[in-house]
């Protein structure tokens, strides 16, 4: 049998607000029904500590929304209340809660306080959305990174995608952008997936016409894992470093590499080669 148990610890005197929680379980059997690794997440998402200078107004948290000092917590009263912090927290915020937060509320004028935040880390209570709910309405944002997070694929940032109008460097694609596919036409780009690979990563550079004459048409970054397409002959990226069409491309620190997905997953046009999309 497991017990859990969900203490809060308060320090709140004139000068400031100290608040720290941490989660604990006790198996008393020696034997987990729940798997240990659940009941560690669970203890990662609830445990988090705050302070409050009330002198300076200034505060700072870790593992917690940010929020938490700010808008309608800037109440001294409704500040130590946690069971309103799910209600009343700014939303947007939750993307960094697995982190650290601070900040201090400034006051201009009698009538104007105004608050500055800065807040780095990850959503700590959904990885991948946020739930908002205006009046009886409950909007939804959500993304999900799962289907790219072994993502091993990718183009430097100057390599050339087709438009109607002209040839643009991959990094200077946007969702929603039009492009055209491997038949001419108009495709939309669904996502664009930039992956940060440091020097430990095989990436090849593939010399204007390589492989043949104006193909590729200007130099090609890449993922040694990609594949580029002539019509229905495929060419793989360790094929074309073994035939020596390909140079390893020394790479810096944090050198990023661009993914597209096209809407239907229609293949598209680059430096001259068709790509699938991811």
């Amino acid at each position: 049998m497991v017990i859990a148990n969900f203490v809060t610890q308060t320090h709140d005197s004139e000068d400031s607000f100290f608040q720290v929680a941490e989660y604990r379980y006790q198996d008393l059997n020696n034997e987990l029904l729940t798997p240990l690794h659940l009941l560690e997440s669970h203890a990662d998402k609830n445990d988090y500590l705050v302070f409050y200078n009330y002198q300076k107004n200034s505060f700072v948290s870790q593992g917690i929304n940010g929020s938490w000092a700010l808008g309608a917590f800037q109440d001294r009263d409704l500040r130590g209340i946690s069971s309103l912090r799910s209600k009343l927290n700014n939303p947007w915020m939750n993307f960094t809660a697995a982190g650290t937060s601070f900040g201090a509320i400034k006051k201009f004028i009698p009538q104007l306080d105004i608050a500055f935040a800065v807040s780095s880390g990850r959503n700590k209570f959904n990885s991948n959305e946020i739930f908002i709910s205006i009046g009886n309405e409950d909007i939804t944002f959500k993304y999900d990174m799962t289907p790219y997070s072994k993502l091993q694929v990718g183009f430097g940032p100057d390599t050339l995608i087709e438009t109607k109008n002209k040839a643009i460097n991959i990094s200077e694609i946007n969702s929603g952008d039009i492009i055209i596919d491997s038949a001419g036409n108009n495709v939309v780009v669904k996502n664009v997936i930039v992956t940060v690979v440091d020097k430990l990563f095989k990436v090849i550079l593939i010399k204007k016409s390589k492989c043949g004459l104006n193909l590729p048409y200007s130099n090609i970054v890449m993922s040694i894992k990609n594949n580029l397409k002539i019509k229905k002959i495929i060419l793989k990226g360790r094929n074309l470093f073994l035939n020596g069409k390909a140079d390893v491309y020394k790479l810096s620190d944090n050198f990023p590499l661009y993914s597209i997905e096209i809407e239907g997953k229609k293949d598209y046009l680059l430096n001259g080669f068709i790509v699938e999309s991811v």
